[in-house]
């Protein structure tokens, strides 16, 4: 019963004029955007054209309130805040370039431990194989393709040794600036927390 009274109530609201015009302007809003037409702005009313008016002058005057409730800031401090975010900006560059010097460090054992394990290993075991190889071999085929890989597994290993002997001057040099590029990191590190202090 509740169901049908609903329905008969949409139905008499529909039948109201109003409804009618909504739903003609609502098709020619949507008719007029399909064209790509613009339809013209409605003029305001008077009583329109008062709100306007009224609301413009209060929203002149909240900003009025807030602009003369915001705490006042003179140039000075506003430089002093300025220098104090630049100088900041300045110490984390500082700490990022000694945290990469640091680095290159790490970086130079890694290189240094490739070419001893990796490199020189890894050609010894393959000097190693080939000897065997060719200890076992019976035919000439087989002397030469062992012999052939032996002579690739020297060759390998003399580059490995001259890898070795570049990356390892190269762990020594930073090894010495390590020092010296720890006390720049710490005083990296203190120049940022007194910056951050200040902002």
């Amino acid at each position: 019963m509740r169901l049908i009274i609903g329905r008969v109530k949409k139905v008499k609201l529909l039948r109201k004029p109003y409804w009618v015009l909504i739903l003609l302007m609502c098709g020619t809003a949507s008719w007029a955007q399909k064209k790509g037409k613009v339809l013209p702005e409605l003029a305001l009313t008077k009583v329109g054209l008062l709100l306007e008016v009224k609301y413009t002058k209060e929203i002149k005057k909240l900003k009025l309130q807030i602009l003369s409730a915001l705490p006042k800031i003179d140039a000075i401090h506003k430089t002093a805040f300025l220098k104090a975010l630049e100088d900041e900006r300045k110490a984390k560059d500082r700490l990022d370039a000694a945290k990469k010097n640091l680095a290159k460090i790490n970086a130079a054992k890694g290189l240094v431990g490739h070419a001893k394990g990796k490199w020189i290993g890894g050609a010894n075991k393959g000097i190693a194989k080939a000897k065997d190889q060719l200890k076992k071999a019976t035919t000439s085929e087989q002397k030469k393709k062992a012999t052939k890989e032996l002579l690739k597994w020297q060759k390998n290993l003399e580059d490995g040794k001259e890898a070795l002997a570049q990356r390892q001057a190269l762990l020594d040099k930073a090894k010495a600036q390590e020092p010296e590029m720890k006390k720049e990191y710490t005083a990296a590190q203190q120049a940022l927390s007194t910056t951050q202090l200040y902002c």
